[in-house]
């Protein structure tokens, strides 16, 4: 993190920006959780949001308001405050655990497999612990699938990302969702993806990139950051950064 990781005076992964930087340029915000910002992605230019404002060009002017753990209200809320609160685009990274705000809201605990407190305490422990644990990203991913099957949860979910795309509909912006599914089981968690975009989709917002099949025609050894480290890896990023240019930015021949 030392070597690799500096915010700006704003805490994200990005750039200090003025006004002027932007003037007259189309501009874009990236709100996200540590997919945008880039967990496990050693060069920022590298990350999707990068490839991308590097095909956009200098006719743009393209924000990373990734903030790790972020959930959908923590992300309206930095697009709220961001150094242009009201873009001409919107690109919302959406992952399948940006739920568990809603999850707190009802006042119910997050319950994923905890490590071990000797594995908490030493650099060593911790060490072989996180290379030789079984069935942690199994239980992981289990309990956030029953967090979107929980009626309660849920609903209180739907809510938060209809109030983003209000939000959206206010300022006037275009709006493009990229929805990462499991990196490690893309198919187990194409009704979950599907589900979320179904919320957009009966908003109106049709500018949506499921990423189930993509990850599913990679090798899981390509598409991730390492063995211990489920984040999209750095060609996975190149290739996100492609697809949102290609499908949502690129003039038609």
């Amino acid at each position: 993190l030392e070597r690799h990781w500096h915010e700006n005076s704003l805490g994200y992964r990005d750039r200090e920006w003025a006004s002027d930087d932007w003037a007259g340029k189309a501009t874009v915000a990236i709100v996200g959780d540590s997919l945008t910002a880039g967990w496990g992605i050693e060069n920022p230019a590298d990350r999707f949001g990068d490839v991308l404002a590097a095909r956009l060009g200098s006719d743009y002017a393209v924000f990373n308001l990734g903030m790790p753990g972020a959930t959908t209200p923590q992300e309206l809320d930095a697009l709220r405050v961001s150094p242009d609160p009201a873009p001409d685009t919107v690109i919302l990274q959406y992952f399948l655990n940006d739920i568990e705000y809603a999850v707190l809201s009802l006042g119910l605990p997050i319950q994923h497999p905890t490590t071990p407190p000797l594995a908490q305490a030493s650099y060593l422990a911790n060490f072989l612990y996180t290379r030789f644990r079984s069935g942690f990203d199994q239980g992981y991913w289990e309990t956030e699938y029953g967090y979107y099957d929980n009626f309660a949860i849920w609903d209180v979910h739907e809510q938060e990302i209809n109030a983003f795309i209000d939000y959206i509909e206010s300022i006037d912006s275009r709006l493009i969702i990229a929805i990462f599914p499991n990196m490690q089981d893309p198919v187990r968690s194409i009704a979950y993806v599907d589900r979320v975009a179904q919320v957009f989709e009966a908003r109106g917002q049709q500018d949506i990139l499921k990423l189930y099949d993509e990850v599913a025609a990679w090798s899981p050894t390509d598409v991730i950051v390492s063995p211990r480290d489920g984040h999209p890896s750095v060609a996975f990023h190149r290739r996100v950064g492609d697809l949102l240019y290609e499908q949502f930015f690129a003039p038609e021949s």
